[in-house]
């Protein structure tokens, strides 16, 4: 079986196939011999058609470049504040810790500075 010549379809017969497959409740494949296209070509369609209504399709490539970086730049910030987080806990459990003795001589409430280190787990 020679291999098909490759067509030129408008984006208004693209919409149109992809608003078939949509409402008359056939598959890909079949609206896709009903009008002798191949399976892959109006799949393709069809996914980007689904894609095209997300927000992102709505920016220009120069923005969804920007977001990719800004998103990318949100990821490494977000790791870097878990790791201050991790190291400001560190250096709280090695601070002394200071306990009351409520049982001091003569009633009075007496503050002792007990020094110990938690073990870093």
């Amino acid at each position: 079986m020679p291999a098909r010549a490759r067509r030129q379809c408008t984006e208004e017969f693209k919409a149109e196939a992809v608003t078939l497959v949509r409402q008359s409740g056939k598959t890909i494949a079949q609206v896709a011999r009903d009008l002798d296209l191949t399976d892959s070509a109006l799949r393709s369609w069809v996914e980007r058609a689904q894609h095209a209504g997300s927000p992102s399709s709505e920016l220009s490539h120069a923005e969804n470049k920007e977001l990719q970086q800004l998103r990318k730049e949100n990821r490494v910030l977000r790791m870097e504040r878990e790791l201050l987080k991790n190291q400001r806990a560190q250096v709280l459990l090695q601070l002394p810790i200071q306990l009351h003795d409520p049982f001091s001589s003569h009633g009075q409430r007496r503050s002792q500075t007990v020094i110990a280190v938690n073990p870093v787990i």
